[in-house]
This record gives C-alpha cells, structure tokens and sequence, in this order.
C-alpha cells in the first residue's frame, strides 16, 4: 500500500505478464500521492491506477466499467488483448467483479459503473473467434467457492457455489470460452465444467495454476492437462504422503523437507527479482515498519471472520478511543471483520503490527443511525457471510438468531433515538452490507482530516503505557455478542 502497488507492475514486466484484469482493489489508492481519495479538483480518483497502466509493459483488462458520464468504457481500459504463442493465438477478455463499489473506495468509482459482463464478454467472444482466434480466455477479478477443489473431483462442480463463474459458463455458446482464470475469493481450485477449464490461485503467490492448450491437425484443443503447483522452496510429507509447504499438518512432524520442483525443475528465489525488486523496496517501509509504541500484547490478540474476537473488540475500542481524543466523541463503533488481515501477539507493538491488521488505506467516518438503523446493523450481523466487530454495543441472541436486549453503552436501545456510530469509511459508503442500512448522504460525516485509521492508532498507542491480554477485551462469560456459533458462522 505505500508503494501503490509500483512493486507488483515491476515484478510483472519481469514475468512478461500478457494482460490482467482490473480487480476492485485496483481503486483502492485513488488519486496519485497520499491523497486516498479526490480533495482537489485538479486530482483524478484514478490517478495512481493510471500511473501504474503507464508504468506496465502489459494491457490492464476489463470489459464492464461503463463512465457514468458517456455511458462507454473508459478509453484506456481496452476489454481484450490478442496474443500468439508457438503459433497459437489467445484471445484474452477481462472482466471486474460487479461489487467493486462495495469492496473498495466509493468515493474512487463514484463515475463509474460496472455492468453485468457475461453479455459483454459474450459478444467479446464472438468478435474475436470471428477475427480468427483459436482459444479465448477470461481473465475475471471474480471467483467461484468449492468445498472440494481437489484435482481428483476436476469435473465434480456438485460443492461449488454457482454465484459467479458457473452461471457465466453457463450462458455462453458451447465451445466459445475455453480457461477462466478467475480470483477475489482467495480460493484456491481447477475445475472444468461443461468443456470450460477454470483456475484460481489462492492468494498471496501460493499457487500456480495452469492448463495446456493446443492445436491438433489446425483444430484447437483445450487440454485435459492442468493442475497446480503450491509455491515455496521448500515441503514437507504430511499425514497424507503429499508434499505440503506451510501446514499445521506438517509443522509438527520430524520428516525431511524437500526441494518444491514445477515440471521437474526445483522452485528456487529469483536473484534478479530479490535484488531490483524485494530488496529495494522493503528496505523503503522496513523503518516504517519498526518504529515501535509503548502498547505491550501479552497473549494472542487474534481475529475472526464472524462473530467478536478479541483483536477486533480491541481495534474497534481503541478506534473509539482515538476518535474521542481528537475530539469526535461518539457512542459505538464498528469494524467489518474481513477489513482486520492479522493477529497481533506477545510483542511489543510496532506500526508494522498495526499495518498488518489494517493493510487497507481506511479512514474513520460517522454515522447518524436511529435505533432501528442500530438494530438493522446487528441483524446483519446475523445474516452476513461476514461479521462485524462492535464497542459500545452488545446484544442477544437466541437459537433462532432472534436479537434481544441490544444495549449502547449499558442503556435499552431506544429505536426512535439517534446514536452517533463511527466506522470505516469503506462502510458508510455502503460496503459489506452497509448499503442496506439506506442512511441519507447529510447523516455521514467522513473524517478523512484525522488520516488512515492505522496512523491514527499508532500515534495514539505510542502515548499509552499498557499491556493488552486476550482476557481484557474478549470474555467468553461477558460477551458483546451473546449469540449462538450457528448465528455468528453463516
């Protein structure tokens, strides 16, 4: 984030990445500089996007973001790119998950829509096998979610989700698409359905996933050959014989590790790429990252994808905290889960530890929300994929996810009352479900003059002399959501 990506072009012009697709945290830098997103006239909420597109010797792709002004796509947004490889040619289409207004910054796509793309990647297709091309492949930054992505259930699609890829798959003329190389859900799984490959490689670098295609007597093939490779130097046999690189599975075990080979050549650093890339610029952030503050974890302070945990009572308390003492009192607060990225434990904490947990640029924001508005937000809490965490407020729950006894700062929540909620700027544009809530554009007020929340903490915590303990923010027995796992897991 403090590089605005610049790191990840370099490492791709060194791959001789042919095309990628432009994902929803694309947007998340808005104009270049420090500025998150557009304060002056003169900047463009897509400025550090476009710096990094001039930057890449490869086109980013997408077919569906539509200007809200002309109603066409953007003129340096081409939707495919055509390639040849070994006397093959590849159309490749990209394609932008149509959430993206509710995963990054709305203020950065404000002027921009992003429309349904099957019908456009459709016509896309179309165009191109017209023009001559043997394959077509959709680069698309939306994924789809199998309980079983085992290279042995290839063609078994019975556990995936159908919200996304399969319903793409499905509308499209037998033959036309041949690969999706889909993303955003972190996922990792290759699945071939109705003749269609597709491949998602997890996140962080953790796999690679690839298929083979070919031409046999002129007549193109999609290749039964595909698979992945999970990514590291080293791996270790597990339980099950297979050779694993991170696992608990394996980390307890005394066997030998091994070389990590991809068709049989071992997998080993990039010198080139540690030196002119890794090197330079984490030595930039690594003194950033150090500076230290005088808050002491004692314990694991971890976090959740649903329901409280005692990282996320924590940051959510502490964000009240620092709003309070730079003179935004309010009476709750709350973080969506999915926005805290890791634990922080036994240490003595440091902005990179902060950093960590809030990798993405967010900035506070408030909200006036009646008590029923309050109430709507808990409920979705209870019905949301994704959790949130909350100060100042605590409910029930019975076993029929029936919320009772909802409280703010100890008092009966009175529906007809107005409450101040500070949270993230990402929610009260309406992200992660926060649309729903319908507050009126008079009642949120953005805070973008206190900076990142996580610069905000870090000043805070290195004026505080105190041990945090797991104990002190999450009681099993004194909880701020006393609801049942069922209604907290969906």
């Amino acid at each position: 984030n403090t590089l605005e990506g610049s790191p990840i072009v370099e490492l791709y012009n060194y791959l001789r990445v042919d095309a990628t697709a432009i994902g929803n945290h694309e947007f998340d830098f808005g104009p270049q500089g420090p500025d998150r997103v557009q304060v002056q006239s003169t900047q463009d909420p897509l400025g550090a996007l476009r710096l990094r597109m001039k930057e890449a010797h490869f086109p980013f792709l997408s077919v569906n973001i539509i200007d809200r002004l002309t109603g066409r796509p953007l003129p340096d947004i081409a939707p495919s790119k055509v390639i040849e490889k070994e006397g093959v040619t590849i159309g490749i289409i990209g394609a932008t998950t149509q959430h993206t207004p509710e995963s990054t910054i709305a203020a950065n796509v404000a002027h921009l829509k992003f429309v349904d793309p099957i019908p456009l990647i459709k016509s896309e297709a179309l165009r191109l096998k017209k023009e001559g091309v043997d394959f077509i492949v959709i680069t698309y930054h939306e994924g789809e979610k199998c309980k079983d992505h085992s290279l042995e259930s290839l063609d078994d699609v019975k556990t995936c989700s159908t919200e996304s890829i399969l319903p793409l798959i499905d509308q499209m003329p037998k033959g036309l698409i041949d690969v999706i190389v889909a993303g955003h859900t972190h996922r990792d799984l290759i699945k071939r359905y109705k003749g269609v490959v597709i491949l998602q490689s997890g996140a962080r670098g953790q796999y690679l996933t690839w298929a083979e295609l070919s031409k046999n007597d002129s007549t193109p093939v999609a290749s039964s050959q595909v698979s992945k490779t999970e990514i590291c130097e080293l791996a270790q046999e597990d339980k099950n014989g297979e050779f694993v690189c991170q696992s608990w599975s394996v980390r307890k075990n005394d066997r030998p590790f091994t070389a990590r080979t991809f068709k049989g050549v071992v997998i080993v650093p990039d010198e080139w790429v540690e030196t002119h890339i890794v090197h330079p610029n984490v030595s930039r952030v690594v003194a950033l990252k150090s500076r230290k503050t005088k808050v002491v974890v004692d314990g694991n302070m971890d976090r959740r994808y649903s329901g409280e945990s005692p990282l996320g009572n924590w940051f959510t308390s502490s964000m009240q905290a620092a709003a309070a003492h730079a003179g935004y009192d309010t009476d709750a607060a709350v973080i969506n889960n999915g926005g805290l990225r890791a634990n922080i434990s036994d240490t003595t904490v440091t902005y990179g530890d902060i950093f960590s947990v809030l990798p993405f640029d967010d900035t506070l924001a408030v909200l006036e929300l009646t008590g029923n508005q309050v109430r709507k937000m808990i409920e979705m809490q209870l019905s949301n994929s994704e959790g949130y965490s909350l100060s100042g407020i605590t409910f029930h729950a019975n076993h029929q996810c029936q919320i009772s006894d909802v409280q703010i700062n100890g008092k009966p929540l009175d529906p007809e009352a107005t409450y101040k909620v500070l949270t993230l700027d990402f929610l009260a544009s309406g992200g992660s479900g926060f649309k729903s809530l319908e507050v009126k554009k008079e009642k949120i007020h953005f805070l973008y003059e206190l900076g990142f929340l996580r610069d905000l903490l870090f000043q805070n915590f290195k004026q505080e002399d105190q041990v945090v303990t797991p104990y002190s923010y999450f009681n099993a027995s004194i909880q701020r959501q006393n609801a049942p796992t069922v209604c907290l897991q969906r």
